[in-house]
C-alpha cells in the first residue's frame, strides 16, 4: 500500500487505524480497487481524459474506511459505530451511483491536473460532486 493512502487512512481512521493490522488494510484496498475497477472500467474507457489515478483512490480509500471502522468496532465488541463507517460507505455508494449513472459529469466537473492528479471544481449547484473533491488538509476540505 502506498505511504500517501496509509498516511490518508490514518487521518480518517485516528485509533481505529492502529487497531487493525497494515496487511488487512492492504487487503481492504485491493478489494476496493478490484470492485470499482470491475464496475467502473467501461465508463472510464469512454471518458477523454484519465480520471483513474486520483478518482479510483478516492472510492478506494472511502470503501476501505468503512471496512476498516466495521472491523475496528467488531473486535472491541462494541456492535455499535460512531457513525464514521456509516459516512464512508454512504460516499463511496453515492460516488459510485452517480458515476455509474452518468460519468460524463466527470468532465465538467474535474478542474485542471496539479502532477497527477485531477481536482473537482467546487459546484453550489451540485454538491453530491463537490463535497468529493478536496482532499483532506487542503484548503477548505470538509
Amino acid at each position: 500500500m502506498a505511504y500517501a493512502e496509509v498516511s490518508e487512512l490514518r487521518e480518517f481512521l485516528g485509533d481505529a487505524f492502529a487497531a487493525v493490522e497494515d496487511d488487512t488494510l492492504a487487503g481492504y484496498l485491493d478489494y476496493a480497487s478490484a470492485e470499482i475497477d470491475t464496475r467502473l472500467s467501461p465508463h472510464f474507457a469512454i471518458l477523454p481524459f484519465d480520471p483513474v489515478p486520483a478518482l479510483v483512490g478516492r472510492v478506494c480509500l472511502y470503501r476501505a474506511a468503512a471496512e476498516v471502522l466495521v472491523v475496528y468496532y467488531g473486535r472491541a465488541g462494541a456492535g455499535t459505530e460512531d457513525g464514521r463507517a456509516a459516512r464512508f460507505r454512504d460516499d463511496y455508494e453515492t460516488l459510485l451511483a452517480l458515476l455509474e449513472r452518468d460519468p460524463a459529469l466527470l468532465g465538467v466537473e474535474l478542474g485542471p491536473r496539479r502532477g497527477d492528479v485531477a481536482f473537482f471544481h467546487d459546484d453550489p449547484d451540485r454538491p453530491g460532486l463537490s463535497r468529493f473533491g478536496r482532499f483532506p488538509g487542503e484548503e477548505g476540505s470538509w
